[in-house]
């Protein structure tokens, strides 16, 4: 009992010092895009803002060469460092760069091939000075450049001393910012804006590579060759992989070309600064959530199956009050949010703003659904419900936005979460691990969701019915009442659930123990 208690302890401990250090990082990474989008949005046209949100998703696209390789080769390299095996080291090394060059090389084919068609894309070309074969080539040199070195910082990362990494990383994002807004202060050249992206992604690569050289010189003129059988093991799992890359750049990506090719860039432009924010919160809290994921494992090997299960429960419960408290503030705050930034002339309809809070919502709890889905190493069970999601989700897609617009583009969103993700995995895993029905598992979720329903129904009414002459002391005002309502909805109905308890008890570890 006192075993497991302090390796409960450890894991607490060591996921809250993660979470702490990943959020805080990236929260200086939010803090430059919102002060450069300021800018941006300043300085240039909304149709600016359309290209860049079409081409960045036209680049997402293309990065599906990737295809998980960097996982796979980052997870061989643990064992030869634990060994401190400098040939298999640089076997996989040299394997790594070559991997990675080719990467680049078909990124930059698929990119050029894909130029003469960019027009069929854009319902209706942007009224700006810049060529847009210009502007597309600059970010697929940016993309194609991003790969280069890249194989380097993944040994940095094996080695356990990613730390240098996030400070290269957010030294960075903070001379990325400086420089692009400089630019845009000085010239408003968007041609020299992605110039200065194009430097900075060179530099960082180069930064990290030269870092590494330094902490293992062993590597830099690695000759060894990976054994032939080793090589096709690598790429037998990275097949398992393949798929859900796939299908999650589908569900992911493809929202901003749907509304181009259909609505117009300015739209995209409109749309792309409400997805700043989701983005940037979501990935924060995913920072944070991510960094459980190694005591996840930890557990999940222990075999204990009744506190796996408890720990299941736990998590997803945490996962829908943070996700769901989030969703609601998302639907009452942000559009005033949009108002005080930018102005009424930026905001989208409410129909709109409801679907980003509910696909926010779905994509947070059924990411944690594939955390415990990867950790309990159920890959190949339903590898192919991926490819019905994006199916789903690109058919749905493009039969609404006919029928309703922006809305219906992100209502096909919902409904391939819906479909596939949000009941097949918790199915997987209680069949697989847990061994029991899934009833009772749904019919939690289903509790969540009405809870979150009833949150933002008496949040959106009460703040709708409050007015303050300050707009700032009336968004703060409309955020607390929003915090209150959706936090006293969570405890009235669940502060006597065993999840809650498990919370409660994680909680005070952390409270009473130090370092």
């Amino acid at each position: 009992m006192i075993e497991g208690s302090v390796n409960m302890e450890s894991r607490t401990k060591k996921s809250f010092k993660n979470a702490i250090f990943s959020m805080v990082g990236y929260a200086l990474t939010i803090l430059c895009s919102f002060v450069t989008r300021t800018v941006f949005i300043h300085m240039l046209s909304t149709e600016y803002l359309g290209v860049n949100g079409l081409f960045t998703n036209i680049l997402n696209m293309l990065s599906l060469a990737e295809l998980g390789i960097g996982s796979a080769i980052i997870y061989r390299l643990y064992k030869p460092i634990l060994e401190k095996n400098e040939k298999k080291i640089c076997e996989l090394m040299n394997f790594y760069k070559k991997a990675y060059y080719v990467i680049a090389l078909v990124v930059a084919g698929l990119g050029l091939i894909l130029l003469p068609f960019l027009h069929y894309l854009i319902k209706e070309q942007p009224r700006i000075p810049d060529s847009l074969s210009v502007i597309y080539l600059l970010y697929l040199a940016n993309s194609v450049i991003s790969y280069l070195f890249i194989f380097k910082k993944s040994l940095i990362v094996g080695y356990q001393k990613e730390y240098l990494t996030s400070v290269i990383t957010y030294g960075g994002t903070i001379a990325l910012a400086a420089g692009q807004i400089l630019v845009l202060l000085l010239t408003g050249n968007f041609l020299l804006y992605l110039a200065v992206q194009i430097a900075v992604t060179l530099a960082t690569n180069v930064v990290n590579s030269m870092i590494c050289d330094k902490l293992f010189p062993f590597q830099k003129n690695c000759r060894e060759r990976l054994p032939k059988e080793e090589a096709k093991s690598i790429f037998k799992d990275l097949s398992a992989l393949v798929i859900y890359k796939i299908s999650g750049v589908v569900v992911t990506s493809t929202d901003n070309i749907i509304i181009s090719k259909f609505i117009g860039l300015s739209s995209v432009g409109l749309f792309s600064n409400y997805t700043l924010i989701v983005n940037a919160v979501y990935a924060l809290i995913k920072k944070g959530i991510e960094s459980m994921t190694a005591s996840i494992g930890n557990l999940n090997a222990s075999g204990n199956v009744k506190e796996q299960e408890r720990i299941y429960y736990a998590v997803n419960f945490m996962a829908f009050w943070i996700y769901g408290q989030i969703a609601v503030c998302l639907f009452v705050l942000i559009n005033p949010f949009i108002t005080l930034w930018l102005g009424k002339h930026y905001l989208l309809p409410l129909p709109v703003v409801v679907f980003i809070a509910l696909n926010f919502y779905l994509q947070g709890i059924t990411g944690i659904f594939a955390i415990f889905r990867n950790t309990f190493g159920l890959f190949t069970q339903g590898k192919y419900r991926p490819v019905f999601s994006a199916m789903v989700n690109l058919g749905a897609s493009l039969f609404l936005v006919a029928k309703v617009g922006m809305a219906g583009v992100l209502m096909g969103t919902a409904i391939s979460y819906i479909s596939t993700f949000l009941w097949y995995d918790p199915y997987v895993v209680h069949k697989h691990v847990f061994q029991e029905s899934t009833r009772k598992f749904y019919m939690r979720q289903a509790e969540y969701f009405l809870v979150v329903l009833a949150g933002a129904a008496l949040s959106f009414l009460i703040t709708n019915r409050i007015g303050i002459a300050n707009p700032i002391a009336n968004w703060v005002a409309d955020a607390g009442i929003t915090f209150f309502v959706m936090n006293a909805l969570v405890l009235i109905c669940f502060s006597r659930t065993p999840e809650f308890k498990r919370l409660l008890q994680n909680a005070g570890l952390l409270l009473r123990r130090k370092g």
